[in-house]
Order: C-alpha cells, then structure tokens, then sequence
C-alpha cells in the first residue's frame, strides 16, 4: 500500500501514478450522474478511460436507499 501526492486533475494524476507504479488494475466508482450530468459537470471517469493504459474496473456506486448516487 503506498501514497502519492501529485499536482494535476484527478484523472491525469491517477493515470500517471498507475503508470509510475506499473499497476496491473485500477478501480474507481462511478457516482452515476447520468449523462446531461457529465456534460455539464465533467466526468474524473470518463476521462480516465482515455487517458489510462491499462485494465479498468468500474464500481457503481448506490445509495443505501437503493436508489443512485
């Protein structure tokens, strides 16, 4: 388990420590915001997906009521 600190948007700063730290898989969630969401709020996610080169899991997130985050 390790810690890094780097100075950059969410998504770059993680692609860039799995790739400093040769990951084998990198694992985010997903809020699930809906796509007029993501247009107007940007999305760490979907940016992610482009900008890393390696193998991805996706969780999506729910509510403890069921419904979406």
């Amino acid at each position: 388990e390790s810690a890094v600190c780097v100075q950059s948007t969410p998504a770059e700063g993680i692609a860039q420590a799995a790739e400093e730290f040769d990951v084998g898989l990198v694992v985010v969630a997903a809020h699930g915001r809906g796509w007029a969401a993501r247009l107007a709020l940007g999305s760490t996610t979907d940016r992610l997906m482009h900008l890393v080169k390696r193998p991805m899991l996706i969780v999506h997130m729910k509510r403890e009521d069921g419904g979406e985050k």
